[in-house]
This record gives C-alpha cells, sequence and structure tokens, in this order.
C-alpha cells in the first residue's frame, strides 16, 4: 500500500513539474523571447502624441528635507596601513620599496604573473625569484612573495602596473566618424587628420558613478563637482535622460549607439545567448585608430556585462582590471573586504588608471571606468 501511495505521489510530483514548465513557456517565454515586439511597442510610445509636448526640465531642489533625511554620513573603508605593503609597481616595473630595504635589508622576492582566464576565472603565469627590479611583460598584475634573509620576516600580497609589449595598434584610416561635429561625414574628417595644427588624437577618460543621479552627486560629493565645473569647465548636460531601467540598460546605449533589445541575446538565462563580444564597443573602433584601450570596474561580482550576462569570451581591452579584483579574494589574509591589500578597491582603479596615463606617453588611450563599490554600498 505505501508502495502504490509512494507511485502516485512522484506521478503528481512529475506532472506539476511539466506543468510548470510548460506554463513558463506558454506565459513568460514568449514575452522574454519577442525583442522585435518590444521595439515595436517603444518605437509606438515614442512617436505617440503624448510625447509630442514641450520637453521641461524639472528645477529639483538639492536639499529637500524629504529627500535628505535619507542622506547620511558614512565611514571611510579601512584596508589598514599602505607602508605595511612591501613591493609596489611605477609603469612596468615591480620593486621593493625604499623603505622595506632600509628596514628589512636584502628582501628576494618571487613574482607570480596572475592572468585573465575568463571573465570568471583567473590562472597563473610563470614564477620569477628575484631581489632585482620585475618586469611586467605576460600580465599587468603580480603575486608577490617575499622573504628577508636579514630580519626573517616574510610578506606576501598583489601588485599592478601597466604590462609592456601591448602590440602599437596600426592607424587605419577612419572610415565611420569617431569626432563629434563633423557634418561633412569622412571627407572633413580626413581632412581635419591632415590640419597640421589641429591635434591628430585626443586621450579619453569616462569616469562612471553607477546608479548616481545628478542631484545626488552634488549632494554627496560637492567639491568634485565644484572641480568639474568651476576648474575644469565641464559642461553638466542637465537634460540627459538615461533610456532603461539598469546599469546595462543605460551603459550599452553609451557604449554602442544601440539599446540592450537591438543587439543579440547576451543574457545567461537565455537560450542561445552569446557573449558580449558581439557588441560593437566603441574602444573597438578607438583600437582601429591607434588607441590602446581600458575598461574597469570595482566590483567584479556585480559586472555590467557579466551579472546578468554571459561576459566577454576575449579580453575585450588592452587593459583589463577584472582580473586583478578576481584574484583578490584568493589572498583571503591579505585582502580585506572592499580591500586589495592596504589599498580600497576604488583607489586601486583610479591608481591603475594613473597608471596608464603615465606609461602610455606616445600613443593616444581610451579609457573607461565604472565605480559600482561607492554607489551601492556608501552613497
Amino acid at each position: 500500500m505505501r508502495k502504490i501511495r509512494r507511485r502516485f505521489t512522484y506521478k503528481i510530483a512529475a506532472l506539476l513539474g511539466i506543468l510548470t514548465v510548460v506554463l513558463f513557456l506558454l506565459f513568460i517565454g514568449p514575452q522574454e523571447m519577442d525583442r522585435n515586439e518590444k521595439i515595436l511597442i517603444i518605437e509606438r510610445s515614442i512617436r505617440s502624441t503624448m510625447n509630442r509636448g514641450a520637453c521641461r526640465l524639472p528645477q529639483l531642489p538639492l536639499d529637500d528635507p524629504e529627500v535628505m533625511k535619507y542622506y547620511h554620513a558614512v565611514d571611510q573603508i579601512q584596508c589598514g596601513n599602505p607602508h605595511d605593503d612591501w613591493v609596489t609597481c611605477e609603469k612596468s616595473i615591480c620593486f621593493v620599496k625604499p623603505e622595506i630595504s632600509a628596514t628589512q635589508g636584502e628582501v628576494i622576492c618571487t613574482y607570480t604573473d596572475v592572468m585573465r582566464s575568463t571573465d570568471y576565472n583567473s590562472k597563473y603565469g610563470k614564477s620569477t625569484k628575484t631581489k632585482e627590479p620585475y618586469i611586467l611583460r605576460a600580465s599587468d598584475f603580480v603575486k608577490v612573495v617575499c622573504h628577508s634573509s636579514t630580519s626573517g620576516n616574510s610578506w606576501y600580497g598583489m601588485a599592478f602596473g601597466i604590462r609592456d609589449g601591448v602590440a602599437v595598434k596600426p592607424k587605419t584610416p577612419p572610415q565611420v566618424p569617431i569626432y563629434a561635429g563633423l557634418a561633412g561625414g569622412v571627407a572633413d574628417i580626413v581632412a581635419e587628420d591632415n590640419n597640421p595644427f589641429v591635434p591628430k588624437h585626443f586621450n579619453v577618460l569616462m569616469f562612471g558613478f553607477d546608479s548616481l543621479s545628478r542631484n545626488a552627486f552634488q549632494r554627496k560629493l560637492p567639491k568634485s563637482y565644484s572641480y568639474l565645473v568651476n576648474d575644469l569647465k565641464a559642461m553638466v548636460l542637465k537634460g540627459y535622460n538615461i533610456v532603461g531601467d539598469g546599469t546595462p540598460q543605460a551603459l550599452v546605449p553609451l557604449l554602442t549607439g544601440y539599446t540592450e533589445l537591438e543587439l543579440p541575446e547576451t543574457r545567461t538565462r537565455m537560450p542561445n545567448a552569446k557573449n558580449v563580444d558581439v557588441y560593437p564597443m566603441i574602444w573597438k573602433e578607438y583600437a582601429r585608430h591607434g588607441y590602446y584601450t581600458s575598461f574597469n570596474e570595482d566590483v567584479p561580482n556585480i559586472g555590467t556585462f557579466t551579472y546578468r550576462m554571459k561576459g566577454f569570451a576575449e579580453q575585450p581591452v588592452d587593459h583589463y582590471l577584472r582580473t586583478l579584483y578576481l584574484e583578490a579574494p584568493n589572498m583571503w589574509n591579505r585582502c580585506v573586504e572592499h580591500c586589495i591589500g592596504h589599498q580600497p578597491d576604488h583607489v586601486v582603479m583610479l591608481e591603475y588608471t594613473k597608471n596608464v596615463n603615465i606609461h602610455i606617453t606616445n600613443m593616444s588611450w581610451h579609457i573607461i571606468f565604472v565605480t559600482n563599490l561607492q554607489i551601492h554600498i556608501y552613497l
């Protein structure tokens, strides 16, 4: 009797499972997969008479009590004393700090390259044991183990710089306009390039704070806002609106010129999804024009192209900081939460960007970096 009841229970459970899958495919699946229908609905909404009114920019107060009651001061990230790190890198050269040599005596270090395997895993290169400076060639990142025969003390951690050996990119004649404001198209671009009084290339730096409005930026970072507007004479796009709800929905159009719906499917949970390599990222265009490229985010577990997308199959840019952040948790007793060694994650990203600027002096660079840590956790 018990066996019959058990078989009956199994059959009911199997039937309910099949029914759940069928209902999902019938009512949820088509809504997710029919991208063309979504685009059509959006296009109809744009052309609707409801959207033909005058565009009035709202004048929102900065210090409204209803908003300010949700703002509060936060403690700084505590990562320890940066002077406790034995090794640092400048450009492509990693070395024991002079103050460490002065207190520890002769120090011998083993440097192991940390290289990208995938967007979710890193791998180790060969190890080099030396007391001389180490030159980064295979990777921008190294795991370092040091020992002082004089004091008997040891240290291990991570270091980063900008490696040598990145191939010089060939400059190609512009086929797609890369400069704004040239209505004449390719002919005007070529004329600009041939003008000896016009700079041939400009370095480009895009610095983004995820999930932060203009007013919130002014409230939480008033000194930065003042420096941008008053010192750098930055242009504030007061009428800019995001074109989607979410980081990828807002960032993808900025980097590709297309909405996510107009591009191939890359979401992990969807069948036949592709890697994000298929996106026409703007850094590809810059690379084609001879630029060195870099794309960096400081929280890998919520990365723009890896949280719900499949990530990149190949390393997307020349200098890719994600590899360092992936390896940091493996240095469990040297990296506390939100820190790499004795530096906060966002400071590491800023230092890495500065290194790119210092190292690449005879060529142009295009850098994009987005900080998620400060916004999602502290702002």
